[in-house]
């Protein structure tokens, strides 16, 4: 799990799992990027059903993208982990376009911010394309 901003983390499933280091870092929320992802219950949550889309890009990944950044958003008075299976495409690109989208950073800053904090992100071609259309 890596620390992005001081109220977000971003992590994959295992660590949405983990009570101890949950509990450890103070996290409240939790916002689980995957369609497949399980959910804790004991912490405040929500599940966008976004979908791996290398081979077939889904329109709905786009309006997810916005989704989960406005969630960040209006979760930002609290300590946040947002996560989907490895934490490297599909949470991680909600992160970014986070980033993008509140802190009014380009796609190019965005990504080299997260990069810098969380090494093995990868975004899928089609999530990076939607993410540069907003910038």
């Amino acid at each position: 799990m890596s620390k992005i901003t001081s109220n977000l983390w971003l992590g994959n499933q295992k660590n949405a799992l983990d009570d101890a280091f949950l509990k450890r870092h103070h996290i409240t929320h939790i916002l689980c990027c995957a369609k497949e992802g399980e959910i804790n219950d004991d912490y405040v949550h929500l599940k966008i059903p976004m979908e791996q889309s290398y081979e077939t890009p889904s329109k709905l990944n786009s309006k997810w993208l916005h989704k989960g950044a406005d969630t960040l958003d209006k979760w930002k008075e609290n300590i946040v982990l947002v996560h989907c299976m490895a934490g490297m495409n599909r949470s991680a690109s909600v992160t970014i376009m986070y980033l993008m989208k509140y802190y009014n950073l380009s796609y190019t800053h965005a990504y080299s911010h997260v990069k810098q904090k969380r090494s093995i992100i990868n975004p899928e071609p089609y999530f990076i394309s939607v993410m540069k259309i907003e910038t």
